[in-house]
């Protein structure tokens, strides 16, 4: 968190390496050292899933955790782990036999049952620790893992998978958790609430449609009760906490939706298939209330702006930024007859510029250059 040259990164077996982008150097830095290709989950020591959690820690940047059906946990970014949880799944042996066969088993670890799949830390303490599996359990430590609590939600359907969990920012005692069924052809969407450290949990998926289910779900950083839900078929959002529902899909394609991360005011989308997409500038739905909406006009306060010198050398082109300079946002309740007139003043002010809208003609025909198509042979 405090160097951006560090990255970490994982794949399957519990494999985990750590790369310096100054140095250029790349260490492994797995937990436990052996390749499980072509082992059954129970023939193991560790069972990691294919995905299995990283999670560095937002108070110490030397320490990382990871996950198998064990947390491990280490304090000088790997050198060196220590265990701190017993066996947090259902361990059900009759679901870790070896696939493939006769001859040689076909294992790579993403066949792999009853392992950790979600993990999180409190924003509030950095010894409460939120755990998720794949098999369908909840659990939380308080106290860095010396001891645990089984906290799954009394109507979670039996075998869940716990896809994602989101400690609340504002409350210490609040989380969110995004459940998956698909795989067990259940396609209807799962996201659960407490506010007491899972002691009770609330589904709160009203609005959210019944046939598309949810991996993630996040917490606005900037306004309370604002959330958001990557599903399989696109983003939603929620202004009161996830009592109500709505599509935040805009022009974002139709793809399953793996992950949400905010980036300054930015929503960073991680699609499967379909790339990353940013929705700039979350400043309208910060402000956007009941009474603004109600209002016959409202202008919303713009983000910070900044005035960047120019540079002119090249580089590949693999997006588009948003536009450069100030975007200002505003909302009228009914479609304007005449003209909208915007006016930015000094600290005196004085008029510095002056913007108007027109009204669009009707489009003009597209002209296609004769130039883009090519004669046959």
């Amino acid at each position: 968190h405090d160097n951006p040259d560090i990255v970490y990164a994982g794949s399957y077996g519990g494999l985990i390496t750590r790369w310096d982008y100054k140095t250029r150097e790349t260490r492994i830095i797995s937990a436990w050292p052996e390749n499980p290709m072509g082992w059954g989950a129970g023939l193991l020591k560790y069972r990691f899933q294919w995905t299995a959690p990283i999670l560095v820690s937002k108070f110490d940047s030397d320490v990382l955790y990871h996950a198998a059906q064990v947390i491990f946990k280490t304090k000088n970014e790997g050198q060196s782990w220590e265990i701190i949880s017993p066996d947090l799944t259902r361990n059900d042996k009759t679901k870790q036999k070896p696939s493939g066969g006769p001859i040689t088993h076909d294992n790579t670890s993403v066949e792999y049952y009853c392992t950790i799949f979600a993990l999180a830390q409190s924003y509030h303490n950095p010894s409460t620790l939120w755990v998720g599996t794949d098999d369908g359990v909840v659990s939380i430590t308080k106290n860095g893992g010396k001891n645990w609590e089984r906290i799954t939600p009394r109507n979670l359907p039996e075998w869940s998978l716990i896809s994602s969990i989101e400690p609340s920012t504002y409350d210490q005692a609040t989380a969110y958790i995004a459940v998956d069924r698909h795989e067990l052809d259940d396609f209807k969407p799962y996201i659960y609430k407490t506010d007491n450290y899972g002691k009770s949990w609330k589904k709160i998926t009203n609005g959210l449609p019944n046939n598309t289910f949810v991996r993630v779900v996040r917490e606005d950083q900037k306004r309370k009760g604002l959330l958001y839900a990557g599903t399989e078929t696109g983003v939603f959002v929620s202004f009161d906490d996830g009592s109500n529902w709505q599509s935040l899909q805009l022009n974002l394609p139709v793809a399953p939706i793996h992950d949400l991360v905010f980036k300054r005011d930015d929503l960073v989308v991680a699609t499967h298939g379909r790339s990353f997409w940013i929705l700039d500038d979350l400043t309208p739905l910060h402000q956007i209330t009941d009474a603004v909406a109600k209002s016959e006009m409202f202008l919303f306060k713009p983000r910070d702006a900044y005035r960047m010198r120019g540079r002119g050398f090249p580089r590949p082109h693999v997006g588009q930024n948003p536009p450069s300079g100030s975007v200002i946002y505003y909302y009228f309740k009914e479609k304007p007859e005449e003209a909208v007139t915007l006016e930015f003043l000094d600290a005196e002010g004085n008029l510095v510029r002056k913007f108007k809208s027109r009204k669009r003609g009707e489009p003009e025909p597209e002209r296609i250059p004769s130039s883009r198509f090519q004669r046959g042979g």
